[in-house]
């Protein structure tokens, strides 16, 4: 069987975990508190995902009984610090940092029609550019206000046009213009 490849990226962070762990025992002992419930627990979980650790390190590093778990502590966290315009518009600068991070990572490789992945890299430089667009709302659509006040006339000629659908092509105008009033709004 082939060996599955790892990109560096996810090695090197898998490596500072794992030196975390090593060098601050005591102090993990305190972040993680009495239960998976503990909030400095939570806190430290969404540190490591901000950095880059997958749900599974952070449920094996925070021992919580799953990656699913240490997944919803992450979410009740962040849903709990929510709340004014400026923690969101704060969590939105965080997100952009990360995806900046992110693409840096992948635009030597994207732009050198030389590397062998090159192809690979330009698609996932491409969606993570789509992706901070969205988180900006670069893509989102234009909004324009139209305002359009018709002229008597025009108001008239429609109203015309009505009558003779309704009523067929025999509708006098005579008829019409006396049972119409119209009021400017």
């Amino acid at each position: 069987m082939a060996e599955r490849h790892v990109p560096h990226e996810v090695k090197e962070a898998s490596r500072k975990v794992d030196q975390f762990i090593g060098g601050q025992a005591k102090e993990l002992e305190r972040i993680k508190g009495d239960s998976e419930e503990s909030m400095t627990r939570a806190q430290a979980a969404v540190a490591l995902r901000v950095d880059g650790a997958s749900y599974s390190e952070i449920a094996r590093l925070l021992e919580y009984s799953s990656a699913q778990r240490a997944r919803g502590a992450i979410e009740k966290a962040l849903a709990e610090q929510m709340g004014s315009p400026e923690e969101v518009e704060h969590v939105r600068w965080l997100n952009g940092r990360r995806l900046e991070r992110i693409l840096s990572s992948l635009m030597k490789r994207a732009t050198n029609p030389k590397d062998p992945d090159h192809l690979q890299y330009a698609r996932m430089a491409v969606i993570v550019i789509d992706r901070h667009a969205r988180l900006y709302g670069a893509d989102a659509p234009q909004k324009v206000d139209v305002q359009y006040t018709p002229a008597r006339a025009e108001i008239e000629a429609w109203a015309l046009e009505l009558a003779q659908h309704v009523r067929g092509k025999d509708a006098e105008e005579a008829d019409l213009v006396l049972e119409m009033e119209v009021v400017d709004g």
